[in-house]
């Protein structure tokens, strides 16, 4: 019988792994930075291309092009793709800084009692058992002015904090995989800070992604598609032999 090795090198307990953009958007079973970043200047030095076909919000392709190495990722989940993207995506931090302005101009004006009776609140199945009125009409306030936002990866950068805002926003118990609600005791005294939640993720996310920019090497990029890799691999658009290194993180099944 064969011997058993262990490598707890390869823990990492006590590493950030919320560096850069790695602290967009909590996601499950996403892959530690430094295990990606590892096997990357083990097996990927000489690598200008690499593949992820479950990249999930983009790890791998964040710490590749942290090492001048261009990446294409793919995932079936939408979510994961637009936060890859984001993740991924360089945006001109005067450019940003205008919106995160208006962004905070709107948060004044909702200080000051700013009346939403004109808001179009969307409608979907179990709204009213996720969310409270006035977390909906927070939200949809929100949805509104992000949805006036004229420039695509600004906008997508707005949509990942939106996206985690209105998870912590919900009767959903924090901490559980999958989707628990709160007992009605403590719906009843949740009152969550909307705005100021949506603040803090577009704060931390701008931190994040200045250090991701400041950081990246020989400006290389990232591309996220959305095509299904079990089934096919297009070559419109990945080239046969193209791909260097793959790194990816083996797909969950629940």
């Amino acid at each position: 019988m064969g011997k058993k090795y262990f490598d707890d090198s390869w823990d990492f307990r006590d590493s950030d792994t919320k560096s850069h953009t790695h602290c967009f958007h909590s996601y499950p079973a996403m892959m530690i930075p430094q295990v990606a970043g590892r096997l990357l200047d083990q097996y990927g030095k000489n690598a200008s291309i690499l593949f992820d076909p479950y990249c999930g919000t983009g790890t791998s392709l964040v710490e590749a092009n942290l090492r001048g190495i261009n990446a294409i990722g793919t995932d079936l989940n939408p979510l994961a793709r637009l936060i890859a993207k984001s993740k991924t995506t360089q945006i001109p931090e005067k450019a940003l800084n205008v919106w995160l302005k208006k962004f905070n101009d709107l948060l004044l004006l909702q200080d000051f009692g700013k009346d939403n009776g004109h808001l179009n609140i969307p409608r979907f199945a179990n709204i009213d058992f996720w969310f409270g009125k006035k977390v909906q009409i927070a939200l949809a306030t929100i949805k509104e002015f992000i949805d006036k936002i004229n420039d695509n990866d600004i906008a997508d950068f707005f949509r990942v904090a939106f996206s985690e805002t209105a998870r912590e926003s919900s009767w959903t118990k924090n901490g559980e995989f999958k989707l628990v609600r709160m007992s009605e005791e403590q719906r009843l005294n949740y009152a969550p800070n909307v705005f100021g939640i949506m603040y803090g993720k577009l704060t931390r996310n701008k931190n994040g992604l200045k250090s991701f920019d400041a950081a990246i090497k020989n400006n290389a990029y990232a591309s996220v598609l959305d095509f299904n890799t079990v089934e096919d691999i297009p070559t419109t658009y990945i080239s046969e032999k193209s791909i260097e290194i793959m790194i990816t993180s083996p797909q969950y099944g629940d």
